[in-house]
């Protein structure tokens, strides 16, 4: 097993190998790694700790542009776990982008709606979006995620401060907890609306070897056997849930995911955030949902396997790991 290293003198991406069919090309790291501990994440297990870039090697990325088309010279995509979490680091990248004038986007915890001061940062360098892992409206199945930081009669008033700065917010829904039902998830497309969700990432839990989920279904024998690694694609159900069949609660996400990318919700979605955006996030919130509701009025919902689809590698996982564990 290796150990993390410094991220010192990693140099600028080949940004130019990339095919112009990428819609965004400009993806950054100014961090790796996140110090919460949530059940179903791999983070603590593939980047353990938390490290951040020289600022001035960040800029470097932020700074080319040597790109075809106006968009992918103006967005910036933070690919970090959790980019805000070290308020000194964050401010002096965010100080160094405000005269750059992109647009940029990433993901970070719900506690950046109580610092205004680093809001106001953040609208002023060019944040167009944030992503916030909500994952659910139950407190149960918060419990099961290990996030007891979100609280869900807060979600409405934390993406509101976000709104307040023009900035989109992207949020991430799990279904499969044990304190989820068919009801309970089918309650979600109207719950994240009228908590003023931008735009939704539905997916169902995952239990990925080396995290706590994988590790208590194991304990508890819900793995199940037969089911290779095409069900780990965040689509598809993989474990025995607790209050539910698998196949129910594969049905109950394909409904969530069906009712929330419908039209209706797509539409109401985008004519809100016109209201309530900078022009920048608009654009980012009506061509997310807009690809979305596309894909939904196509019927090219999230491919369902069927346990004839198998990977030999991949079958007995239970088995394999008590023999690891031996």
């Amino acid at each position: 097993m290796g150990k993390p290293l410094p991220l010192d003198g990693i140099p600028t991406p080949r940004y130019d190998l990339l095919p112009d069919n990428f819609f965004i090309q400009r993806v950054v790291q100014a961090t790796r790694g996140c110090p919460f501990t949530c059940s179903f994440c791999t983070v603590p297990a593939l980047n353990p700790g938390f490290r951040t870039r020289p600022v001035s090697e960040v800029i470097k990325d932020v700074e080319y542009a040597q790109f075809r088309h106006w968009w992918q010279r103006k967005v910036v995509w933070f690919w970090d776990d959790n980019l805000t979490i070290k308020r000194q680091y964050i401010r002096t990248l965010l100080t160094a982008m405000v005269p750059l004038r992109k647009w940029w986007l990433t993901q970070a915890s719900m506690d950046i709606a109580d610092d205004r001061t680093l809001l106001n940062l953040m609208k002023r360098s060019g944040c167009i979006g944030i992503f916030f892992g909500i994952e659910s409206f139950g407190v149960e199945s918060l419990e099961d995620a290990h996030k007891p930081q979100n609280k869900v009669s807060k979600y409405r008033d934390k993406i509101r401060a976000l709104h307040d700065q023009g900035i989109c917010v992207m949020a991430g829904f799990i279904a499969g907890f044990d304190g989820d039902t068919p009801e309970t998830i089918a309650a979600m497309a109207k719950q994240l609306y009228d908590a003023g969700v931008d735009v939704p990432f539905l997916s169902i839990l995952t239990p990925y070897r080396g995290t706590p989920a994988y590790a208590k279904m194991v304990k508890e024998a819900r793995i199940l056997d037969g089911r290779g690694w095409e069900f780990y694609n965040g689509y598809n159900v993989p474990f025995r849930p607790k209050n539910m069949s698998p196949e129910q609660l594969l049905q109950a996400h394909r409904a969530l995911w069906r009712e929330a990318f419908s039209l209706r919700y797509s539409l109401l979605r985008i004519v809100r955030s016109f209201f309530r955006l900078r022009f920048g996030a608009f654009l980012m919130c009506a061509a997310m949902n807009g690809f979305y509701c596309l894909k939904r009025l196509r019927g090219n919902e999230p491919m369902s396997f069927n346990e004839s689809s198998v990977y030999s590698e991949f079958t007995n996982l239970t088995g394999t790991e008590q023999q690891l564990n031996a």
